[in-house]
């Protein structure tokens, strides 16, 4: 069995005379110019942060162009779904635009009201009591712009 011992240092065998070791200070730059960036330093990270400031500008479009066409698929589904719906129940016609836009159509099948462009258009729609088709335009493939480009149509799913 080993007998492991401590010993301690007193205080007073300490050497106090040992200075601590402290660099040589470098020389100053050239022509007595203080420690800071260059020109060309400040220049190059001023143009790092623009390129990067328009990449995410240009991410940050294309994405909200994307979310605003999906909405508008998605609206041109419930126009759809409630198209439908109307045929089903009313003894397979579809509405007439004046019905369609009547209070009583929007509030039985449209409880939300008939949905609207993420940018305030209207959709395009063609109705009759046989047919119908509703249109929007999509921003990532065509204008977006409220024209009649007709990038994406929903129409009767009953022939």
């Amino acid at each position: 069995m080993k007998i492991f011992t401590c010993n301690f240092i007193k205080q007073s065998e300490i050497k106090r005379d040992v200075l601590p070791v402290v660099s040589k200070p470098s020389d100053p730059p050239v022509g007595g110019a203080s420690n800071g960036f260059t020109l060309i330093e400040l220049l190059v990270s001023i143009t790092i942060v623009v390129v990067l400031a328009a990449i995410g500008m240009i991410s940050y479009t294309s994405v909200t162009m994307s979310s605003r066409d999906t909405k508008r698929k998605q609206d041109l589904k419930v126009i759809q779904q409630a198209l439908e719906q109307y045929y089903t129940n009313s003894g397979n016609k579809y509405p007439t635009l004046a019905q369609f836009t009547a209070a009583n159509f929007i509030s039985s099948y449209l409880p939300n009201g008939i949905p609207v462009d993420p940018k305030g258009c209207i959709y395009r729609r063609t109705l009759s009591t046989t047919a119908y088709s509703i249109c929007a335009d999509l921003e990532t493939v065509g204008t977006g712009s409220c024209t009649t480009n007709n990038d994406y149509c929903v129409s009767q799913l009953q022939r």
